[in-house]
């Protein structure tokens, strides 16, 4: 897999200073759990080769990013979700992973939103040019408008 920039030049950016960006072009696994904790270890093995250190819970996800998933150590997820109101989306697809988690949260205050047409993940179902991105905004605005709701300061 082809890390840019390469490690010299990543080097030289170090050095100066600078803020950097590093990408990578994803080939494999994009349905596996994982978790931002897994994000130092990655980056250390792709940019310096070395994945782990006894201080960093997470794992490194190279072996997902190059297809080879038999190397990563699949472990359960938590998530904790402390608070209200919640508004939950997604590309229709997503749904029976986020259903359960919604429907076991223990607030009526939530909504959960599926959209008629395929949909998108994350804030690109907001984007002008996604299909389907004025069901997500009038979906938005209702949740802002019942929750919380605009107050008229004239």
């Amino acid at each position: 897999m082809r890390l840019s920039p390469d490690f010299e030049a990543f080097a030289e950016g170090y050095e100066r200073g600078g803020n950097q960006v590093v990408w990578t072009r994803l080939v494999a696994d994009l349905d596996t759990p994982v978790s931002l904790i897994d994000v130092l270890p990655t980056v250390m093995e792709l940019v310096a080769g070395t994945p782990t250190n006894p201080r960093w819970e997470g794992q490194s996800l190279v072996p997902l990013l190059t297809g080879a998933p038999g190397d990563f150590d699949p472990r359960p997820l938590f998530a904790e979700v402390t608070f209200r109101p919640k508004l939950q989306e997604g590309a229709r697809s997503e749904e029976k992973e986020w259903r359960p988690i919604f429907d076991a949260l223990g607030t009526e205050e939530k909504v959960g939103f599926v959209p008629e047409s395929k949909g998108a993940h994350g804030s690109s179902a907001l984007w002008q040019e996604t299909e389907g991105s004025a069901e997500y905004w009038k979906a938005l605005e209702g949740f802002l408008d019942r929750y919380f709701p605009r107050v008229n300061k004239n």
